[in-house]
């Protein structure tokens, strides 16, 4: 399901992309189909290289597969996502850490979707009642 991000979201964008700052994960893992992608790649730490009108906050739900924390990424049911470094997590209810997910674990989760394509979580909730698609 994806919303068009609204104007108010736009503090909670720039929050995320300065907190980014020193992360290449996102360059790392952005799809460069084209030359003129890989000549002009969006690089969300800088403003000129997108388009802040298509940018759009999507979510999902899905089962966590694999965790990586010193590179900052999640493969839930399949896709691999970078994760923001001031991800909002919850777990049984109450506020937690990136480093506390588990492989296994059912989660809705909450993302930025580039125009490239790139997606970056910015939320993570455990919900035993999500389902793996």
């Amino acid at each position: 399901m994806r919303k068009d991000l609204p104007q108010n979201l736009g503090a909670l964008l720039l929050s995320v992309l300065l907190a980014m700052a020193g992360t290449s994960v996102l360059a790392q893992n952005a799809p460069q189909d084209t030359e003129q992608d890989q000549e002009n790649p969006v690089n969300p730490l800088d403003p000129a290289t997108y388009d802040i009108s298509q940018i759009t906050l999507g979510e999902d739900q899905g089962v966590i597969e694999e965790l990586n924390f010193g590179q900052s990424t999640a493969m839930i049911s399949g896709y691999l996502y970078p994760v923001s470094p001031n991800v909002k997590v919850e777990i049984a209810g109450s506020y937690g850490a990136f480093t506390m997910l588990t492989q296994g674990m059912k989660v809705r989760f909450s993302f930025l979707e580039f125009d490239d394509g790139t997606n970056l979580i910015t939320e993570i909730i455990e919900d035993p009642a999500a389902e793996e698609f």
